[in-house]
């Protein structure tokens, strides 16, 4: 314990024990209080169409100004960096001051010339050998990491200090850290795919927080601390209006034994081994309003395994085949309930919406729910507002489940689905556990 002091920063460390630590998850939507509703909506559609348009999937959020983030202290003397929260992917990098080409962040770029405890990884790291993200460059260690539409990134891998915290909130307007020497992470230098989606110096943005189940990973690296557990519960109101009346909310990020999940409900899935370091689980079925739709179990593989569990993607994608049994039940329930048929084409983007007349006439109607079926018996039950949105700004009500094309093989639970549901990852007992809370 005697790496930890008090010291005032944004972010510190609440300790509930030698074996476990919390950060606050904050929201880049949140500094966009110029965005109604349904934009925000509609940079996450462009976030998560861009996530799914390759079979290769990237281990970034593509556009970095849209999502969940947690701020770190990278070097001596720390220096801020705003990282995305990302479970598909291992890879901790951030963008430095020396990148040939670079991407618009709001916050300095790090910069390991000022630091003294940086350290080039050595090419007979541990971590240099992980295939494929590492590769040695002559005496040092150096990454690449492959983006949608076939360009990669490059840069350094290093060892470098970290540090973490979070309101210690004792009362006392102290503030506690966790600082971890020899941490290692990527140094990004060619950063070219980003800058095709990050285009204004507001962008908080300047790399990844991986936490995906590959030895690259904070999770692995730290696992004397960490124990492979971690776990988050994503709110709703992050992503709707109200948010502008709540720009210093936050949500946890909870690891090792800070990671818990109690009370009724909670129900647990295995969590299958990947190949990609990914988080993946077995669908067995998707249920509409209490009935199993016909669907072939077998369209729910990606990557040979499952459904993978993605907080770097927005929205939930289907394969088109499963998709399209999903979108017929919308259909017919709309065409039975309300009267109303699809729009040929919707402003929101989103593939199947509706003209929003049912709640302009008073009139009442009741969406439908929309369950996923788990190994084990585990169910999730979509929370309504997340399986269909009310878009008053063009009048549209649309389902918010995307369909890829069946050739890709992609299928996620993105974080718009997993709102008010706390989920617990015991990557140690490859099990994920889950239950319904007020986030």
């Amino acid at each position: 314990m005697k790496d930890i002091f008090l010291v005032s920063l944004l972010i510190v460390l609440a300790f509930s024990s030698a074996h476990g630590f919390t950060l606050s998850l904050k929201h880049t939507i949140l500094s966009a209080s110029n965005l109604n509703e349904f934009q925000k909506h509609q940079q996450l559609l462009q976030i998560s169409k861009l996530r799914t348009s390759d079979s290769i999937r990237a281990p970034i959020s593509l556009a970095l100004s849209g999502f969940f983030y947690v701020e770190v202290q990278i070097g001596t003397p720390p220096v801020k960096a705003n990282l995305v929260f990302d479970t598909g992917s291992s890879v901790t990098w951030t963008q430095c001051a020396q990148c040939q080409v670079c991407f618009s962040v709001a916050v300095p770029n790090f910069d390991p010339r000022r630091s003294t405890t940086y350290q080039r990884m050595p090419y007979n790291h541990p971590l240099c050998l992980s295939e494929p993200v590492a590769n040695s460059s002559g005496r040092f260690c150096s990454y690449e990491l492959q983006y949608y539409g076939g360009e990669v990134i490059r840069g350094d891998l290093a060892l470098e200090t970290f540090t973490f915290g979070l309101d210690s909130d004792n009362g006392s307007g102290s503030k506690q850290q966790l600082k971890l020497p020899k941490v290692a992470f990527g140094c990004g230098l060619y950063n070219q795919n980003v800058t095709d989606f990050v285009n204004d110096t507001r962008n908080p943005i300047s790399g990844v927080f991986g936490i995906g189940r590959d030895p690259s990973s904070i999770l692995q690296q730290l696992s004397s601390i960490t124990l492979q557990k971690f776990s988050y519960c994503l709110p709703l109101l992050l992503f709707g209006d109200s948010v502008q009346h709540h720009r210093n909310y936050h949500t946890l990020l909870n690891f090792g034994n800070d990671a818990k999940i109690t009370g009724h409900g909670v129900q647990t899935t295995p969590i299958l081994e990947g190949w990609d370091g990914s988080y993946y689980l077995k669908l067995d079925a998707i249920s509409f309003n209490g009935r199993l739709l016909p669907i072939d179990p077998k369209l729910f593989v990606t990557n040979g395994l499952g459904v993978v569990m993605d907080s770097g993607t927005p929205y939930t994608f289907l394969v088109e085949t499963a998709y399209n049994q999903l979108r017929q039940a919308v259909v017919e329930y709309f065409l039975e309930n309300s009267g109303l048929k699809p729009l040929d084409s919707s402003r929101s983007g989103f593939p199947l919406c509706y003209n929003d007349t049912i709640h302009h006439q008073g009139r009442d109607f009741a969406f439908p729910t929309i369950e996923l079926h788990f190994q084990r018996a585990a169910t999730l039950q979509l929370e309504q507002a997340t399986s269909f949105q009310v878009f008053k700004d063009v009048n549209e009500s649309c389902l918010m489940i995307m369909p890829t094309n069946d050739e890709s093989g992609v299928n996620l639970l993105g974080a718009f689905q997993q709102v008010n549901y706390r989920f617990l990852f015991d990557v140690s007992s490859s099990e994920l556990s889950f239950a319904p809370d007020i986030c």
